[in-house]
């Protein structure tokens, strides 16, 4: 292996000049501030935005249509997972309980490791990824995403879709509401790695939950629920009104709708 092999390897600015003129880090497989821990993966070397989050709190969300009615208890419970501290890794997801929860945590200033499911140079070019990883970021959140200088946004295909929920999940704790089909070996690859399953008692509707709920898999009912499973210190509370807001130190939040 001569000297221009190596650097085509390991010297980063030079393989991926753009990037990292655009200040995206990378971060490889054995170094420490790598995020995913449970388990060997597939991919060596990530690349991100931020500074790195330390989360062993992965949140999951049931990915179909017709649980619009419990968007308001996604909401409130990441927004009270952010009100008390607990870091969380999500994958990047487009359905309504995704949106409700990710909007929740955010509003609650939540620190957030984000996973796309595109290459972080499409964060230049599309408008809805670029406002939510400045939302993110701004929260001192981290985005990671698997860098494929090769690949531009649009050709992205269901396994990439996939891997991002995967590389998501790769943490000591997984938090259901609920669960789609597509995703239920993701979850079980966690748990067979020594994974905790919870699962959030407003989603037990969800039949791939239900079953883990069955199996042995906590049931909880509020962040100060998985807090105290966790023996952890939190006990913020917000508290609603009629109006769907809640209130919590002086401060109003509702569900912002399109985040």
């Amino acid at each position: 292996m001569n000297e221009k092999t190596l650097l085509e390897v390991s010297n980063y600015p030079l393989m991926y000049k753009k990037a990292w003129d655009s200040y995206i880090g990378f971060v490889e497989k054995n170094d420490p501030l790598f995020p995913c821990a449970l388990d060997e993966n597939e991919v060596d070397v990530l690349s991100f935005f931020g500074l790195p989050v330390r989360s062993d709190t992965a949140v999951i969300c049931a990915s179909k249509k017709g649980l619009e009615y419990l968007q308001d208890e996604a909401y409130h419970f990441g927004l009270e997972l952010a009100l008390n501290e607990i870091p969380v890794s999500f994958g990047s997801g487009s359905s309504v309980i995704e949106k409700a929860f990710r909007t929740g945590f955010l509003d609650g200033e939540g620190q957030m490791e984000y996973y796309l499911d595109c290459g972080l140079m499409d964060v230049f070019t599309h408008v809805k990824i670029k406002r939510m990883c400045s939302v993110i970021l701004a929260r001192e959140g981290c985005i990671y995403s698997p860098f494929h200088p090769d690949k531009k946004c649009g050709t992205w295909k269901k396994e990439d879709v996939l891997l991002k929920e995967y590389l998501a999940t790769r943490k000591q704790n997984i938090i259901l509401l609920g669960l789609s089909e597509s995703r239920k070996d993701i979850v079980e690859s966690a748990l067979m790695s020594g994974a905790e399953i919870y699962v959030h008692s407003s989603f037990i509707s969800s039949f791939h939950a239900r079953i883990y709920a069955r199996e042995g898999a906590r049931i909880i009912t509020s962040a100060r629920d998985y807090i105290a499973a966790r023996q952890m210190h939190g006990d913020t509370l917000s508290y609603p009104d009629c109006r769907g807001y809640y209130h919590y130190n002086g401060r109003s939040y509702s569900l912002i709708r399109g985040l």
